[in-house]
């Protein structure tokens, strides 16, 4: 049996997956919220001319109501639980310190693409129509305004949980 593997094949290689993967997921959640957000907004605007009966729009009126609340804690839910999830399987994966130091590259490239993220969703809500429903949500563009820094701390204590911990049955045990 050929017990060769590929770095991008093996277990360690899936920190880089992984933190990549929430960067994105963590960006397009917060770009899909606040344009449901919109779309509910719009909805509920648009129910007030509708013949339809008044419990339906009572319903409409409360949906939109509570979006903004609702979802602002939700996303900060998604994401600490993606990122519990990410030092847990951290922690369960025996690394070589070797490997550091590409860590510390990927710690760098994923820091430019939140730059590039937090600005493109800068710009996306910054000043036109949707910028009034961004700012109604606390968490969300507080998040977006420091993504950067928040995924270099995720990265950080990713890094660490990777490579801080003594693997059992090594050299020296």
């Amino acid at each position: 049996m050929n017990r060769k593997r590929s770095f991008f094949k093996s277990k360690r290689a899936s920190y880089a997956f992984d933190l990549i993967w929430i960067i994105v997921f963590v960006f397009v959640l917060a770009v899909g919220v606040i344009v449901g957000k919109l779309i509910v907004s719009q909805l509920n605007l648009a129910t007030d001319e509708m013949p339809i009966p008044a419990e339906a729009k009572t319903m409409v009126d409360t949906i939109d109501t509570g979006y903004t609340s609702a979802w602002d804690g939700l996303y900060l839910f998604a994401f600490v639980i993606l990122c519990t999830a990410l030092w847990f399987s951290s922690w369960i994966i025996d690394a070589h310190p070797v490997f550091f130091i590409i860590t510390v590259v990927l710690i760098i490239i994923f820091s430019i693409v939140s730059m590039i993220l937090s600005t493109i969703f800068d710009k996306m809500f910054e000043n036109n129509s949707m910028s009034p429903i961004a700012d109604q949500f606390v968490i969300i563009p507080f998040f977006m305004d420091n993504f950067v820094i928040i995924m270099i701390i995720v990265g950080i204590i990713t890094g660490v949980l990777l490579y801080a911990k003594r693997s059992s049955g090594g050299v020296g045990e």
